[in-house]
């Protein structure tokens, strides 16, 4: 695989694509005119030119997103500080969305209730398997899209954005729950 990559980019790439101009060069210095040569080549080999150099294109831009791929799912640590709230959480329970099982906790950071503020409200990162209920992880796809997967069993999913996207989206979805739930405590 690597030596085809490396035949690709650097022997068949610039020999493909250098030549038109090769052939308009040896035509003008034989015929003395830079189009009589390629005024010769048929609609099919022009056809089958230009089929080669698709493939060729396609076969390097394929290398090139596999090492890209490739590179993503290394897997890193992002710089993220993150604290913790004074008293801890508390779990308000699950949310299921896009598939999955999303955990909603509340960030305690007094011992009253009437405290509490929606903002403190969030989803918690990864989300669950909805089989297992473990943690998923995430890998990028060749196509740039995001394969979801359990460790434990068998579930899979696709999805076009990353579970930390979609953990802003199911957040709103929980505060506005909560919303709800406070405007019927504060009816009774």
């Amino acid at each position: 695989m690597a030596i085809f990559k490396y035949l690709l980019e650097k022997l068949l790439l610039p020999l493909i694509l250098s030549t038109p101009v090769i052939t308009a060069i040896v035509s003008k210095l034989q015929t003395d005119s830079w189009l009589e040569y390629i005024k010769n080549v048929s609609t099919e080999q022009w056809m089958i030119i230009g089929g080669v150099v698709l493939s060729l294109l396609a076969a390097r831009w394929m290398f090139m997103r596999v090492s890209a791929v490739k590179e993503l799912n290394k897997g890193y640590l992002p710089f993220a500080f993150i604290s913790n709230p004074l008293y801890g959480w508390e779990d308000m329970g699950e949310l299921t969305y896009k598939g999955v099982i999303w955990k909603i906790r509340l960030a305690v950071h007094s011992m009253v209730p009437e405290n509490m503020r929606l903002t403190d409200i969030e989803v918690d990162t990864p989300p669950r398997c909805p089989k297992c209920k473990t943690e998923i992880e995430q890998k990028h796809t060749l196509l740039g899209r995001y394969l979801w997967s359990c460790v434990n069993c068998s579930f899979k999913r696709r999805n076009g954005e990353s579970y930390y996207k979609e953990a802003e989206r199911a957040n709103k979805i929980a505060r506005r729950f909560a919303e709800e739930e406070f405007a019927k405590r504060k009816g009774q």
